[in-house]
């Protein structure tokens, strides 16, 4: 006896609006992504986007310790609307939905990046809440496996408003980008004019965040600020 089981499917507005029962799977044919439904959230929860991930596959600079791939279209990689449907983000105001990805070498790891922040107002508890600080999530993109993280922001763990970041990832991708290594992008290029949450803490109530004026800006700022300041996730290659 032969089976066939045909899932629910859609375009991503008809996805979008669906409110489903608790475990029904839905794909949405736009976007060739699925999703999971929990019978409250409009849209479910998207958990894969099947897409090329083959795009600019050879270093236009650097090396494996830092190295410049260029930049890939969110059509070639993920859209940024799928990644932020996909981690359960409540809070925050998203911006920059066409932006492209940075495509990067750090440290032997295959490191993507959106050029511009794709979420304002965010805390840091925020993004705690949801494991997207430390590497506690693992996105899924055409079947290979990414941590998802922030941007490291200093060489220690545990900042002050003193504590600057040269010689982090931070700094040394960004400075890269601007200064004619990798490329020549300016701050607005880069959206380095707001304030971003790194990964780093002071131990207690405070958070490290990058930017403001350009990429060497650095201080530390409560957990729960959410005003003007942005998301820039990393995801780095498993």
């Amino acid at each position: 006896m032969n089976l066939s089981i045909k899932l629910l499917r859609g375009t991503t507005a008809k996805n979008d609006l669906a409110v489903l029962p608790e475990g029904k799977i839905s794909i949405d044919t736009e976007r060739m992504a699925i999703r999971i439904h929990d019978g409250v959230t409009p849209g479910g929860w998207v958990v894969q986007a099947h897409r090329a991930v083959t795009a600019n596959s050879v270093l236009l600079a650097g090396d494996t310790t830092l190295g410049w791939y260029g930049e890939v279209a969110q059509a070639d990689f993920t859209t940024v609307d799928i990644l932020r449907n996909s981690v359960g983000l409540i809070n925050g105001d998203p911006i920059n939905n066409t932006t492209p990805w940075l495509k990067l070498q750090v440290d032997g790891k295959t490191l993507y990046t959106p050029k511009l922040p794709i979420l304002a107002d965010v805390s840091y508890n925020d993004l705690v809440a949801a494991d997207l600080a430390l590497g506690d999530s693992i996105a899924f993109v055409d079947g290979r496996q990414y941590k998802l993280r922030l941007f490291k922001g200093a060489t220690i763990n545990i900042v002050t408003a003193q504590t600057g970041g040269v010689g982090s990832e931070w700094d040394r991708v960004f400075e890269a980008l601007t200064d004619g290594t990798f490329a020549t992008m300016s701050t607005a290029d880069l959206g380095l004019g707001t304030v971003a949450w790194t990964r780093e803490t002071d131990g207690s109530t405070n958070a490290a965040i990058r930017g403001g004026t350009d990429y060497t800006d650095f201080d530390v700022m409560d957990k729960d600020t959410d005003i003007m300041v942005v998301w820039r996730p990393v995801l780095e290659e498993l």
